[in-house]
């Protein structure tokens, strides 16, 4: 006997799932034909009622409406107390509310009457009905050729907008009324007509400034058809806007002083649309296009249409903008006037007061206060002050006056000038530098308190005499060595000086002393020295003592005195005789006397006799304070005697006479 096999789990599963499936659609589709049913049931409940109205109003004419599309309405009470209807049911089987149901008659034209009506049930369900719902009516606004429908119109003062208005119904157009509304609000019926049996109609609406005040409008289309059927549309925001933009002219940039910039100048319009009172968001709105008028120090341009502009040059700018709303309102901005200057005023330095320069071109020193002056140049802006000043009351280094400053206040250094203020006086080195011929008055000469003679002369390079200063040159440097000599009454009398170019101050001075030379002819006197710095400030006059004696004296006079003396005249003007001096070659015998320092008179000397025997030609010598000497022969023969008695070639015989013989040396 064969075994029979039983389902599996998975197949029972399978089972229970499409029962599950085909019992859920099995619900769904009852509870949709029930609904449908009733929904079918309510629906011939409204047609009876509004038939029931119908035939009320037509044996009441008295109860209709007398302005097309206006309405009147008619209770369910009342047709069942007319008995124009009988009691009916919703699909429970339980009545309308009959105080609450309405039928509704709107007149369409003449003799033309539309019917619906509403019933509502105890539970407050509603059932209407209306013999056509057909709403496929159309309604479209122009401005122009542009569909206003869903756009923004703007208009202003000088303007009025008119919009047409195009409707279609392919149902009939019973009529339309055409309201316009402000800010949300109805403002007032425009248009109202009733059409007929076209199927499509336009009209015009013109909006005007002078008769609308400023606001912000929209105009709405009801279009009625034959069967009561309504189409409501609104237009888009026309703006009416009279009122000129606000505007506003912004400046960017570093501001420095006197209302000017230091920087390139950012300007740019900013413009504010405002309502009668005060209230943008009603206003038509600035549109971006912005226009720049410019004259002045930037590049000139007119009507130019702008974002924004930028100042570059320097100098005064004048910005004139103009803004305006959507609705062509225009505004000129107040003209801003911008001024810039970004250049530094210059300056130029210059040294006022005495000794401001010397002959050779250099800054010179001056031992009083020294004025220097910056002087201002700005051609924008202007100096704040023409010129800055300083008084400088030592210094020895360049310097500044100061700082100009334009109006802008923008800065600039004055430049350095050389100024050099040197108060103090050169000083004499008392100890000459350690020098042992130094006088001790800040002269040093090897020759000091001493004759100077002419073997020294010719061994000086026939210059005359030597003479060294030294000085102490303070801070400014030395510029001359004056020279005086003192005359007769103590005064000291100028005779010349030594004058040292150059810049003074840059001249490098070893251990503050220079040294110079002067030559002389003969002479015995004091001469005195004065240092005279670079800023003309003097030391005191050192002196020193100067003696030259280059001719030796004189010998004249030689003569034979009583008992064989023998005699001669030597004379010294300058430096004096110091010494007399009588010798002879053979026998070779020197005879002499020291005469005390030079008076510079004439010497007559006599001295013993002199036994002529045997001597011949004798010589005498004579010698001065500087060291010079003059020698002369004694005659063999005198040419003449001393009485005039007639000549005697031999001397002897004058000695015999005993008279004085005069002979002149060389005779």
């Amino acid at each position: 006997m064969e075994k029979k096999k039983g389902f599996t789990m998975i197949e029972l599963l399978a089972v229970v799932v499409i029962l599950g499936i085909i019992g859920t659609i099995g619900v769904v589709g009852v509870t949709k034909i029930i609904k449908s049913s009733h929904e079918r049931h309510n629906l011939a409940q409204a047609k009876l009622f509004v038939s029931g109205a119908q035939m009320y109003f037509t044996d009441n004419k008295s109860k209709l409406p007398t302005k097309t599309f206006t309405s009147k309405e008619v209770s369910l009470r009342e047709l069942q107390d007319k008995n124009y209807i009988e009691k009916i049911v919703d699909y429970k089987k339980d009545e309308y509310n009959a105080e609450k149901s309405y039928a509704y008659v709107t007149k369409m034209g003449t003799g033309r009457y539309a019917y619906d009506g509403e019933l509502l049930t105890q539970d407050g369900e509603r059932t209407k009905y209306k013999p056509q719902q057909n709403d496929n009516g159309t309604v479209i606004f122009y401005i122009g050729n542009q569909n206003f429908t869903n756009r923004t119109a703007y208009t202003n003062a000088k303007k009025e907008k008119e919009v047409s208005i195009k409707i279609k119904d392919p149902d009939t157009i019973a009529g339309y009324i055409i309201t316009l509304y402000k800010g949300g609000k109805e403002l007032r019926e425009l248009e109202y007509k009733e059409v007929g049996n076209e199927t499509q109609v336009e009209t015009k609406i013109k909006i005007s400034p002078k008769e609308y005040p400023d606001g912000q409008y929209k105009i709405q289309a009801k279009v009625i058809d034959i069967y009561n059927n309504q189409k409501t549309a609104k237009s888009g925001t026309l703006v009416v806007d009279t009122i000129a933009p606000l505007c506003e002219t912004k400046v960017k940039g570093t501001s420095g002083k006197n209302d000017w910039y230091i920087s390139d100048i950012e300007t740019k319009a900013e413009c504010k649309d405002m309502d009668e009172k005060g209230n943008e968001k009603n206003a038509s709105g600035c549109v971006k296009t912005v226009y720049l008028t410019t004259t002045g120090a930037t590049e000139n341009v007119e009507n130019k249409e702008v974002e924004s502009w930028t100042v570059k040059k320097d100098g005064v700018s004048k910005l004139t903008y103009k803004v305006s709303d959507q609705a062509g309102n225009e505004t000129v901005c107040e003209t801003t006037e911008v001024k810039k200057d970004t250049e530094k005023p210059t300056c130029t330095s210059s040294a006022t007061g005495p000794d401001a320069s010397d002959l050779n071109g250099y800054t010179e020193w001056t031992n009083h206060n020294r004025d220097i002056t910056g002087f201002c140049t700005d051609h924008i802006s202007g100096c704040v002050v023409e010129n800055v000043k300083k008084t400088i009351s030592d210094s020895t280094e360049k310097t500044s006056p100061g700082k100009v400053t334009d109006q802008a206040g923008n800065e600039t250094d004055c430049s350095d000038i050389n100024v050099y203020v040197d108060k103090g006086n050169p000083v004499w080195k008392k100890d000459c530098a350690n020098n042992p011929n130094c006088n001790g008055n800040g002269i040093t000469s090897i020759h000091n308190g001493k004759w100077f003679n002419k073997r020294h002369y010719e061994a000086s390079g026939n210059k005359g005499y030597r003479m060294g200063q030294y000085y102490d040159p303070s801070i400014s440097g030395i510029k001359e060595i004056k020279r005086y000599r003192l005359n007769a009454e103590g005064n000291w009398e100028y005779k010349d000086s030594a004058v040292y170019p150059g810049p003074g101050v840059n001249t490098t001075f070893t251990n503050n002393y220079r040294q110079t030379n002067y030559y002389y002819e003969d002479q015995n006197n004091n001469i005195g020295y004065q240092i005279v710095n670079r800023a003309n400030s003097t030391s005191e006059i050192s002196s020193v003592s100067v003696m030259i004696d280059k001719v030796a004296p004189t010998l004249y006079g030689f003569y034979i005195g009583d008992n064989g003396s023998h005699g001669i005249w030597c004379n010294d003007s300058l430096s004096g005789v110091t010494r007399l001096v009588k010798y002879s070659l053979t026998p070779g015998w020197v005879t002499g006397i020291e005469i005390d320092d030079g008076t510079g008179e004439m010497v007559n000397h006599m001295e013993e006799r002199w036994a002529a025997t045997g001597v011949k030609n004798p010589i005498f010598a004579c010698k001065d304070a500087a060291g010079n000497s003059s020698t002369a022969s004694y005659p063999a023969k005198c040419t003449s005697c001393s009485d005039g008695s007639g000549k005697d070639p031999n001397w002897k015989n004058c000695h015999k006479h005993e008279l004085g013989i005069n002979c002149s040396s060389g005779h």
